[in-house]
C-alpha cells in the first residue's frame, strides 16, 4: 500500500508471511517531511485491516527504535529486541498487535 500526496509517494507499508494467524509488518515508511501528518496512523490502520482480511489475529513488528511511541500508540505490545538483518550490530525493538 502506497500513500500519494501531490503525485509523490510519501509513505508505504508491506506485509510478509501472508498465511496463518500471524502476519509480519515487513515495512512501514513515511517520508520524514510528512511525519506527524497522520500518514503513519493511516498506514498502520490499513495494514491492520489488511492483515485481518488475510486471516491474521496478530501483527508482528520489528520497528525502528525511534518509532516505539508510534507502535505503542497503535496497540503494540513490546516483545523484546531482534538483531537487524540490514544494519550490522543493530538491535531493534519488536512488538505484537492483537487484531
Amino acid at each position: 500500500m502506497v500513500i500519494i500526496v501531490d503525485e509523490e509517494a510519501v509513505g508505504f507499508y508491506a506485509l510478509e508471511g501472508l498465511s496463518g494467524d500471524i502476519i509480519e509488518l515487513g515495512a512501514l515508511f513515511v517520508d520524514p517531511e510528512h511525519i506527524g501528518t497522520g500518514i503513519g496512523r493511516d498506514l498502520i490502520k490499513k495494514a491492520k485491516r489488511h492483515a485481518v482480511d488475510l486471516g491474521a489475529s496478530k501483527l508482528k513488528i520489528q520497528g525502528d527504535p525511534n518509532a516505539e511511541k508510534f507502535y505503542r500508540a497503535a496497540g503494540g505490545i513490546p516483545t523484546g529486541i531482534k538483531k537487524s538483518e540490514r544494519i550490522s550490530g543493530c538491535f531493534l525493538p519488536t512488538f505484537r498487535i492483537s487484531l
